[in-house]
């Protein structure tokens, strides 16, 4: 696989990571399908979306398949509360995410874009700001804040992004990555592209045949569907067609 393609699985599974860390037990209510639909539905448009409730992941799925081992659970919460304790960032406040991925034409090589739209019982500006405090003291990852349709978009900038000799391939303003606050309790990460796409009411959303396909399974902890474009398709030796689970 393309490097930047596994990097953007990479950023996808270790935000599905973070977002499935509520406190085992815990009695949540699950997200409906209409909820479901709705959150995807908000994605810009993309060739595979994914969509996880982790309420139910947490209160449901994994309590069952961990039943037997509390050792484990205590071990998961152990390193959840460290987490917390390191960063300021509680995992536990996070209810639902929505993951868009889009391929750029084959011409442009087997690239992809990519958003993840994050619910959750946060205060979405605080949350913002944490996270931008520990990674400037952890990483020294500073940010660059912009207005885009009325809203606020924070760009992550390193020392050699503001260097005038940086060479124009780390200064490529669309593949940033940037975060947003789309309201009070929800945030948005992907490349700045994709951001500005999800903020902009004008641009064009994920096809509804793809939020069928993900949601159609009634009360599913998670939802995935996609169109891969055919030159994306064959680059990572898949089949063609549509997908779904």
């Amino acid at each position: 696989m393309h490097k930047r393609f596994q990097a953007t699985l990479l950023m996808a599974v270790m935000a599905l990571m973070l977002l499935t860390g509520a406190q085992l037990g815990r009695r949540v209510t699950a997200t409906t399908t209409a909820t479901a639909s709705a959150q995807l539905a908000s994605l810009p448009a993309s060739d595979i979306i994914i969509f996880v409730d982790t309420q139910r992941l947490v209160s449901d799925t994994l309590p069952n398949f961990l039943a037997n081992d509390p050792a484990l659970v205590a071990k998961v919460n152990a390193k959840l509360d460290r987490f917390q304790k390191e960063t300021g960032i509680d995992p536990r406040s996070f209810d639902s995410l929505s993951i868009g991925l889009r391929f750029d034409a084959p011409s442009a090589g087997s690239d992809c874009k990519f958003v993840a739209i994050a619910h959750g019982n946060f205060n979405a500006a605080s949350l913002i700001d944490t996270a931008f405090e520990t990674a400037r003291k952890k990483e020294n990852i500073g940010r660059e804040e912009q207005t885009y349709e009325g809203k606020k978009i924070f760009v992550l900038t390193r020392k050699r992004d503001q260097d005038d000799n940086a060479s124009p391939s780390n200064k490529t303003d669309a593949h940033r990555m940037a975060v947003a606050e789309m309201d009070a309790s929800t945030i948005a990460l992907g490349d700045l592209e994709s951001i500005r796409a999800t903020v902009n009411p004008g641009a064009a959303r994920v096809e509804q045949s793809l939020v069928d396909l993900a949601t159609r399974t009634p009360n599913a902890f998670a939802g995935f569907a996609g169109n891969l474009p055919p030159g994306a398709a064959k680059s990572f030796r898949l089949g063609n067609g549509r997908a779904d689970k």
